[in-house]
């Protein structure tokens, strides 16, 4: 291995690491004006959450005509305007933002039969409690597929199905309310990137690496050990944060650590994320491969009484209590 390519390799690997930390510690503790964390802990963390999003900054804003990069920008559509260009992550959150911000809701609130917030009538869709949990079963796996600093997996071929289950779904949920349906983007759309710009690629490597070695250090160092936290009733530190922090330390020190872990160990991202969903519950959980999850979710839709329009304008604590989307 070349100098540069071992540069770039301890690069990627203390970025995956660094970010790893951050991630797993859930909150945004080193922000918090009220937490209770040492001033000295979150100094060190807003420095090395710094030092990561000037390294993003670095590699450039996305350029017209410029592919989508999975790993950076959203693939389902370009950004708005009259250039043809990648939309970040960031600006397709504050789009989904505003449009919730706009959006007033399908809860008013009236004094009949007596003061109650009540669904409003033709504002909302009735979802049996089976396929709700179904739909909403995705959500931990993209949370964890999409965790900063976890290694890069392309998807198999066989996640197609549980990719068409999902629209129909949107779609069952959108036609109660003659919601137009949009179009789905076939995943070798044009725009796409095949290969994502690692985040080594930096004109100013050495420095950068540099940066980062003192930032992840000096945060590491900062928090409490595995051990310490297991002895204490210390809440505001994530158990995952500590361990991640124990490893970018053995890291720093040349000793043999882990970039990456999983939350179960018995998950390999490289191997079972390309089959199947890695997120499951218990200590013993295995990847759930996307055909079968595909099966079920259509499955469950199939044997469902269905999704209605809401009309009656009931609460949702009378009758059957129905799940709400």
């Amino acid at each position: 291995m070349s100098e540069q390519n071992e540069l770039a390799s301890d690069y990627e690997r203390l970025y995956s690491a660094a970010a790893r930390m951050m991630w797993a510690q859930r909150t945004r503790s080193w922000h918090d004006a009220d937490s209770r964390w040492p001033a000295e802990r979150r100094t060190a963390w807003r420095t090395l959450e710094q030092v990561l999003l000037d390294a993003e900054a670095a590699l450039g804003a996305p350029r017209p005509g410029e592919g989508s990069d999975p790993a950076r920008h959203l693939i389902s559509r370009r950004a708005s305007g009259d250039a043809d260009r990648p939309l970040p992550f960031d600006e397709a959150v504050q789009d989904w933002k505003q449009r919730l911000d706009a959006d007033p809701g399908f809860l008013v609130e009236r004094w009949e039969p007596y003061p109650d917030y009540y669904m409003e009538p033709g504002s909302c869709v009735i979802v049996p409690s089976s396929p709700y949990f179904a739909m909403i079963g995705i959500f931990p796996e993209l949370f964890h597929r999409l965790a900063p600093g976890r290694p890069a997996v392309t998807i198999g071929s066989g996640a197609s199905d549980l990719c068409v289950v999902a629209h129909e779904a949107a779609d069952a949920l959108r036609a109660p309310l003659g919601i137009a349906t949009p179009t789905p983007q076939p995943g070798n759309a044009p725009w796409i990137a095949p290969v994502s710009r690692p985040v080594s690629d930096l004109p100013d490597l050495p420095e950068r690496f540099e940066a980062l070695r003192r930032a992840a250090w000096y945060a590491a160092e900062a928090m409490p050990s595995p051990e310490e936290l297991k002895g204490t009733l210390n809440f505001t530190v994530q158990l995952r944060a500590a361990v991640a922090a124990t490893d970018i330390q053995l890291m720093l020190t040349g000793q043999v650590a882990p970039a990456w872990r999983e939350e179960y160990e018995q998950i390999d991202p490289a191997r079972h994320g390309v089959v199947g969903l890695v997120s499951g519950p218990g200590d013993e959980a295995v990847p759930v491969p996307f055909e079968k999850d595909a099966a079920k979710w259509r499955g469950l839709n199939a044997t469902s009484r269905g999704r209605r329009r809401n009309t009656s304008g009931s609460t949702t604590r009378t009758g059957a209590k129905p799940r709400t989307w």
